[in-house]
């Protein structure tokens, strides 16, 4: 999820499997798969701003400390 950018689509491949109940369609199962797009939400850019800004102030409060 750390991986999404606001609004970005990522695409993943599910590849399908075939089933003993299945009696009917015959499909080769290294070429037969489902695409879907996976897209960052608002939050999650929010999310990813706020822990950067985190980070950002310890290392800052780190300095100070070190400057004794």
């Amino acid at each position: 999820m750390a991986d999404f950018h606001y609004g970005e689509y990522k695409y993943r491949k599910l590849y399908l499997q075939k089933s003993e109940e299945n009696t009917v369609l015959d499909f080769n199962t290294e070429e037969t798969y489902l695409e879907v797009g996976l897209r960052g939400k608002k939050e999650d850019g929010l999310v990813q701003k706020r822990m950067s800004q985190i980070k950002s102030q310890m290392d800052n409060n780190m300095k100070d400390i070190m400057k004794g």
